[in-house]
């Protein structure tokens, strides 16, 4: 594993002092050991950084505490923090899945040349959306993951990712990430790898709420990021987002990207029909 420098896990914490030691310790007893942990704390007033501490002997451990705009500033904070090859963030009540998953990525990692590579997650914890133990994961493609997010628990990205594309766009207080894979997936190959890499906790916000600023701009950043592509045939899947870009009043699209977009959704409803 001499390829990979070091991956570093980044993990937004506040008041986790219930659960950051156990989160901690999953990742102590992995078998492989060139990762970095940043602890990226808002100001926790129970004993998050006290139970953290515990583990200063165990891994390399960097604590920042400090007041954040919400999980998103704190993940951008760990990125400019970040000394690894490959980042990836992990909540402070989830846990790595075994002892094995960091050895079975950076296996993936040196074979691929994707600068992001995901695998699934075993929810823990039950709500209306699933189950507990229910194994979320599978490939995605851009029509999936218009709908479905790969939680962050579950994906690993080089750090040239953030260099080129920019960090979480904090105005999304709960479904930043999903945005941003939808930026990534625009401009990156995404491999998928069959393996559960963390236990994802249920009880956190993003599993229970929506994200209104995120519903109201989809459309809009559907365009933004992926419009120089749309008129290519592999777009046909999608189709209805275009239409959605040109009809759709509130989708926030200028009105010549609106043309633009009817004239590409008729081209491809055609194609469709023809195959």
């Amino acid at each position: 594993m001499n390829e990979i420098r070091l991956i570093s896990i980044i993990i937004p914490t506040y008041n986790s002092g219930k659960t950051i030691e156990a989160c901690l310790e999953s990742i102590s007893i992995q078998t492989f050991k060139a990762f970095e942990v940043i602890i990226i704390d808002g100001l926790s007033t129970d004993e998050t950084i006290l139970n953290a501490k515990e583990f200063e002997n165990k891994i390399a451990l960097t604590i920042s505490s400090a007041m954040d705009e919400g999980i998103y500033d704190a993940m951008n904070k760990g990125i400019s923090l970040a000394k690894g090859e490959y980042l990836y963030f992990l909540g402070s009540d989830d846990t790595l899945f075994d002892n094995e998953v960091l050895h079975t990525i950076a296996k993936e990692i040196v074979n691929s040349d994707a600068r992001i590579i995901y695998g699934n997650v075993k929810m823990k914890g039950n709500s209306h959306l699933v189950k507990n133990n229910t194994i979320y994961g599978g490939e995605f493609d851009l029509k999936r993951l218009l709908v479905h997010n790969i939680p962050h628990q579950a994906i690993f990205y080089h750090k040239s990712v953030f260099d080129q594309i920019g960090k979480y766009n904090i105005n999304y207080q709960l479904f930043a990430d999903h945005d941003f894979n939808l930026r990534a997936i625009s401009k990156f190959e995404l491999q998928y790898i069959d393996q559960i890499v963390a236990n994802f906790n249920v009880g956190g916000s993003s599993t229970t709420l929506k994200d209104e600023k995120f519903e109201q701009d989809k459309i809009y950043n559907f365009i933004n990021y992926f419009g120089k592509h749309i008129h290519k045939i592999e777009f046909a899947k999608v189709r209805y987002y275009i239409k959605e870009a040109a009809l759709n009043r509130n989708s926030k699209v200028a009105p010549m990207m609106r043309v633009y977009c009817l004239m590409i959704y008729s081209k491809l409803k055609v194609q469709s029909l023809l195959k």
